[in-house]
């Protein structure tokens, strides 16, 4: 009997080890669990349509919930006093529950913010899993965090299709747009020929795009038609977002952000509505915002330890980042300084540093511009040639003084929280960069009916969000902390003015509503996100006087409502604007 009770005990708990060991696993390699979560989605949704879940897709994510109850109850039963008698009655109910689900969810006209509802459970068996181990600890809970935000963008594109706001795509088969560079290259194995000009957008660079045309090879090989392959490339955007996601939290880790600072700063990401907009964006800013972040990541790697590993790694992001759009070059000052900083402190050691500078310059200079290099020399392109759009066009601003499109905030410009362009349903079209900036990281260029309440808290609380980081900003800029010292703190003050000065000039200069746009500034929420996780650190403490406690508080508060609200906005896209409730 002693021995028949041990056995059981020992079964019991290699079943629990190899469970821990998986979610272990998972959580250690992000990206490669990312890479995965992205292929089997692809795998079982891709055959859908952009209001509903095809009837396969249903059966497997159900399938899965049952399943993955049924290993819950069953590892967890005895350890909760469960008899099996009660086991098994909640395993039946749940297959049940699950399957009469499947069965009301394949009846309705869309059903596609529903699978939030799925992965939800799931969440919540797995936490709940890891309280009774006492294991719901920082790293698993940035973990469940993970997996809610990779859902949001997969319910995200599920119902946006490749048509679908979209920025500079054109339709493919068009002939036009980032859609018909990738054809191109998917359909003759080749370059574009002769002058970039003359076809709008492919003036840029081709890695984005020869990456989605092998992409598209892939996915019909296993014999998915073309027209249902084209919708797969916005799993490898996806894939994009979430591998920036991983960055954006070790930039996090770097400086060494715990608890409810980390939560807050990587929540602000997982749940942030640009990069769920631009996960389901084809065109190539997705991967040129992900290399920006590998090569702050790596900065910081290589100021901390300068290896000739991290200094490669900074080359290969840069140059191949501006093999995807040269604007990635706008990292590249900040990261001089770091280089020159390390040199003069390192300066009896010159060689050795002048040497992996110049490897650096050997693997990122010609991997960044050669695109650049061929066009002018073939086609006399200039280096910095981007298309501009004429004062004919009707979204043109330029008749606005200066004092109006940087100062103007009157309160009308905030009767609706939506970017006004009125080829998308504005009333007019939007004219001050700042508040294009403000709606447009909301809700990129869309604008809903039928959301009002839920829209204005997203936008109030980003705002306030936005606000804050730029606060954190300046304090710490100013402030001694043990993990922000006068060196990167200068790199991240030279990246946020040279980025957002670019976006002014760029508005300025091509003076139109499409050019106000986050887009442009994505990496600075990264850096907002950093500052506001060192304040929430710096303000917290035993020590710490009771205002700053109360800021703190505030703080996570803002934090907390602008992800729920994220959250619910996005899921009602999904279940609503298929059926008339909202029009986009």
């Amino acid at each position: 009997m002693n021995n028949n009770t041990s056995a059981i005990a020992n079964d019991k708990k290699t079943t629990s080890v190899t469970i821990s060991e998986i979610w272990d696993s998972v959580t250690s390699h992000p990206i490669v669990a990312s890479a995965l979560m992205c292929l089997v989605s692809m795998a079982i949704f891709l055959t859908g349509t952009s209001q509903s879940i095809s009837d396969r897709g249903l059966l497997i994510t159900f399938s899965v919930v049952a399943v993955a109850t049924f290993a819950f109850v069953t590892v967890n039963g005895r350890r909760g006093g469960i008899s099996t008698g009660v086991q098994c009655t909640i395993i039946g109910c749940v297959i049940f529950i699950s399957f009469m689900y499947c069965w009301f969810m394949k009846k309705m006209v869309t059903n596609i913010s529903f699978l939030f509802v799925a992965g939800g459970i799931v969440t919540i068996l797995f936490a709940y899993w890891l309280y009774r181990k006492n294991r719901l600890n920082t790293g698993n809970i940035i973990a469940i965090l993970f997996f809610m935000g990779f859902m949001l963008r997969l319910i995200y594109i599920l119902y946006t299709t490749v048509a679908v706001r979209q920025h500079d795509v054109g339709i493919f088969g068009s002939g036009s747009g980032h859609s018909s560079y990738i054809e191109e290259i998917y359909n003759t194995f080749a370059l574009p020929q002769g002058d970039v000009r003359l076809i709008w957008q492919h003036y840029h660079p081709p890695l984005h795009h020869i990456l989605e045309a092998v992409w598209l090879h892939l996915i019909t090989a296993f014999g998915v038609s073309f027209n249902n392959a084209i919708e797969g490339t916005q799993f490898l955007t996806m894939f994009y977002s979430m591998v920036s996601l991983v960055l954006s939290y070790k930039i996090f880790k770097f400086f060494k952000l715990k608890g409810v600072a980390i939560i807050s700063a990587f929540a602000i990401i997982a749940f942030h509505p640009t990069f769920i907009v631009l996960s389901g964006s084809i065109n190539n800013d997705m991967l040129s915002i992900t290399f920006i972040l590998g090569a702050i990541l790596n900065t910081l790697y290589w100021y901390r330890k300068p290896t000739f590993g991290s200094i490669i790694k900074i080359a290969l992001c840069i140059g191949l980042g501006m093999m995807t759009k040269l604007s990635v070059w706008m990292i590249a000052p900040g990261v001089a300084f770091v280089f020159l900083t390390v040199l003069i402190k390192n300066r009896h050691k010159i060689g050795k540093y002048l040497l992996q500078m110049l490897t650096f310059g050997c693997i990122c200079v010609p991997l960044g511009l050669w695109w650049s290099i061929r066009n002018f020399l073939l086609f006399r392109v200039p280096f910095t040639y981007v298309p501009g759009l004429t004062i004919a066009d009707p979204q043109y601003v330029g008749g606005y003084s200066v004092f109006q499109r940087l100062f103007d905030f009157n309160p009308s410009q905030f009767t609706s929280v939506f970017d006004q362009f009125v080829f998308y349903g504005g009333k007019y079209y939007e004219y001050n960069p700042t508040v294009g900036l403000l709606k447009t990281a909301m809700f990129d260029e869309a604008n809903y009916v039928g959301v009002d309440i839920l829209a204005k808290l997203l936008f109030w609380s980003g705002t306030v969000l936005a606000v804050m980081a730029v606060a954190s900003m300046i304090y710490l800029l100013f402030k001694k902390t043990d993990v922000l010292d006068s060196a990167i703190k200068i790199f991240f003050t030279i990246t946020y003015v040279i980025i957002l000065a670019s976006y002014y000039v760029f508005c300025f200069v091509f003076p139109h509503t499409c050019t106000e746009n986050v887009r442009y500034i994505v990496p600075l929420i990264v850096l907002g996100a950093v500052y506001v996780g060192i304040a929430i650190k710096s303000l917290g403490g035993e020590n710490k006087r009771l205002y700053h406690k109360v800021i703190k508080a505030v703080m996570v508060i803002i934090v907390a409502v602008f992800c729920v609200a994220s959250v619910f906005l996005y899921n009602a896209f999904g279940s609503a604007a298929m059926i008339g409730y909202l029009k986009v």
